[in-house]
C-alpha cells in the first residue's frame, strides 16, 4: 500500500507538469485537408459510388494553395449536384461533402489570415 502511495505521489506532479498544447487553427485545418484528401481518394477508388464520381476530377486539398478555396467551392458543387443513381444518398459522398464544407468554413470564417499561402497553382490541385 505504501508503495502504491509513493508512485502516485510521484506520477501527479509528473503528469501536471507535461505541457498541454491546445490544437491551433492550422493544425485543424491540416488535420481535416489530410482527412479530406484520404476520403476524396478513397471515394475515387471505391466501386459502389464509381458510376457517380467518374466524371469528377481528381482533387487534393493544398492549405498553402492560394487557389484552394476556389477550388473546394467547386468541388463542393459538383458534390452536392450528383443527383443520378443514387448518389446523393451514398454514405461516403455525403461525408466528402460534409468535410470539404467544414474544412471550407474552418479555412473561411476562423483561420482567415492565420493560413500563409506559397503559391497560386490551381493546376496542382488536380493531381
Amino acid at each position: 500500500m505504501l508503495k502504491l502511495v509513493f508512485l502516485v505521489s510521484c506520477l501527479v506532479p509528473l503528469a501536471l507538469c507535461y505541457p498541454y498544447y491546445p490544437s491551433t487553427c492550422y493544425s485543424k485545418v491540416l488535420v481535416k485537408a489530410q482527412e479530406v484528401n484520404h476520403l476524396a481518394a478513397y471515394v475515387k477508388s471505391a466501386p459502389a459510388v464509381s458510376t457517380c464520381v467518374a466524371h469528377l476530377p481528381a482533387f487534393h486539398v493544398d492549405v498553402h494553395n492560394g487557389c484552394v478555396m476556389y477550388k473546394m467551392r467547386r468541388y463542393i458543387s459538383l458534390v452536392d449536384g450528383l443527383r443520378h443513381h443514387g448518389c446523393a444518398y451514398n454514405a461516403e459522398l455525403r461525408r466528402l461533402g460534409s468535410n470539404l464544407k467544414q474544412l471550407h468554413l474552418i479555412l473561411r470564417d476562423r483561420c482567415h489570415g492565420d493560413l500563409a499561402y506559397t503559391g497560386y497553382d490551381c493546376a496542382a490541385l488536380e493531381h
